[in-house]
């Protein structure tokens, strides 16, 4: 395989990679989500389980799961590839597509605060 080919592979699945997260944490719980997204200590202070969090006060704070945080990435720079995407090979594109990830985190966080616990009740 080409290292072309071998860089498209892995672009591709990252993509999938992190929609299956997104929707399996879903199809989990809303507290599967909101870790995904916030982190757990972040998560679990939301929903309120104080028991919970008083057992676990032991998880390093901020980057334990936070896909927010993990979304303010570093730039690398990537010599043996031809032909990156914008987003890999120039930082300020890179700076952009990050800021972007963000928003989508964002909005996804809003409607997940939207919606009800109904079927976990039941």
């Amino acid at each position: 395989m080409s290292a072309e080919a071998y860089l498209q592979m892995r672009l591709k699945s990252a993509k999938g990679l992190a929609c299956h997260h997104v929707m399996a944490s879903l199809r989990s719980s809303r507290l599967a989500l909101f870790r995904h997204i916030l982190g757990e200590r972040e998560a679990l202070q939301r929903l309120h389980c104080s028991m919970i969090l008083q057992w676990r006060a032991t998880i390093p704070p901020a980057i334990c799961g936070s896909a927010l945080l993990l979304c303010r990435g570093v730039f690398l720079r990537i010599a043996w590839a031809s032909s990156l995407p914008d987003w890999l090979s120039d930082q300020e594109e890179h700076r952009r597509e990050c800021e972007a990830e963000v928003g989508r985190y964002t909005y996804i966080l809003m409607r997940l605060e939207r919606m009800s616990d109904g079927r976990e009740q039941t």
